[in-house]
């Protein structure tokens, strides 16, 4: 497990082991390969990436990024400035890639009764990220991203913070389609801890929920869309800006590695650009999402200005407390190295599928709920 606190050299030392692993472990796909028809094994697939095939009653072909970088509609303002003769775009091995938010916290258990299900995280998995398989990117990837990792949350049901009994279940899942014999295996590559939107009876209700369905036209709406895409990336804190913000070890100065990488990945807002709230708050890495037309939202009615980021350096460590739980004004939480790697994994262009049942999106436990998650 490589950690933060280890010394550059000491890290890079362990490439030459992990590649050779990685080499043996990891066959690259080439989208161009793939058929959009080709069949998904659903027995080979990891059961959070077949929740947009199975649970939204989308096809493969939904989870392509049509990420074009010769048309401005997937350009915007601040990207980082490009020499005579580049361009972004997305390689065709990582236009598979995609997002899935599973928003609910609450689930079943086998008598049938409720419970706050908490959240197991699983770290990257280097043998199905192919290009780690040159043993050049791996050292970029570990002296950008790898050092930052940490041990997997293995988080409870219930979590009491301040008196209140926070609902723990949230989870934002990182897939990407696998050849497999006679298909395609929709593989997890990541699982982090997250948290949405607060669940807020007032808001809540102007969703118009009618049998299970939101009603997208509603005035007034204010939740995500089910489909989306990810249309801008920013870059990490790399500065002392704020003078609550203890940690700065945390920080990434955006270099050219950053930038080669970003070339090949949809580009971003480069050149250290860290995104903040209205309040001045950081929100590093931030991936701006936007809603796309679906099934059970044609229009693509989304709710605006919303996007992945870390958030404990930008107010501290003890939103960690909560972290799993619905509990932000809009946007998506991770922890610091979960928004790292989905800042480098996911490209631009991506989607970022989100699901949730109604009745089973709670931020704080019932009596009900802390009895029966105790009998889990």
């Amino acid at each position: 497990m490589i950690r933060r606190n280890m010394k550059l050299s000491n890290m890079l030392s362990l490439v030459s082991v992990l590649v050779g692993h990685h080499a043996l472990a990891t066959e690259k796909v080439v989208v161009s390969d793939l058929d959009t028809n080709t069949p998904v094994i659903e027995s080979l697939s990891h059961p959070s990436c077949l929740i947009p095939i199975q649970q939204m009653g989308l096809e493969l072909k939904d989870l392509y990024n049509q990420f074009d970088g010769s048309d401005p509609k997937y350009l915007q303002r601040n990207d980082a400035p490009l020499e005579a003769g580049q361009k972004y775009t997305v390689l065709d091995e990582f236009r598979f890639r995609y997002i899935v938010g599973d928003f609910n916290t609450l689930e079943e258990n086998e008598a049938g009764q409720k419970i706050c299900r908490g959240v197991q995280e699983v770290n990257p998995k280097l043998d199905l990220i192919p290009e780690l398989s040159d043993g050049d990117q791996m050292m970029r990837y570990l002296s950008s991203v790898g050092r930052f990792e940490t041990d997997p949350l293995d988080k409870p049901g219930i979590v009491k913070f301040r008196g209140r009994n926070y609902c723990i279940g949230q989870t934002l899942n990182l897939c990407d389609a696998k050849k497999v014999d006679g298909g395609v295996a929709l593989k997890l590559v990541a699982k982090f801890i997250t948290s949405s939107k607060h669940e807020v009876t007032k808001s809540m209700g102007k969703l118009g929920i009618v049998d299970g369905l939101v009603d997208y036209e509603k005035k007034g709406y204010v939740y995500y869309a089910p489909v989306n895409r990810i249309a801008q990336r920013a870059w990490d804190f790399y500065r002392f800006l704020d003078p609550n913000v203890q940690d700065l070890q945390r920080g990434r100065l955006y270099n050219e590695e950053d930038h080669q990488r970003d070339l090949i990945t949809g580009g971003g807002k480069g050149k250290n650009r860290t995104i903040f709230s209205v309040g001045r708050i950081l929100m590093p890495n931030f991936m701006y999402f936007t809603g796309l037309p679906s099934p059970t939202n044609p229009k693509g009615f989304y709710m605006d200005g919303n996007g992945i980021h870390e958030k404990t350096t930008a107010v501290g460590q003890e939103m960690k407390d909560f972290l799993g739980a619905p509990v932000s004004v809009g946007c998506i939480r991770l922890n610091d190295f979960g928004s790292k790697f989905t800042r480098w994994f996911i490209p631009r262009g991506a989607r970022f599928f989100i699901h949730y049942q109604h009745e089973n999106y709670k931020t704080f436990a019932s009596d009900e709920l802390i009895e029966a998650t105790a009998r889990k």
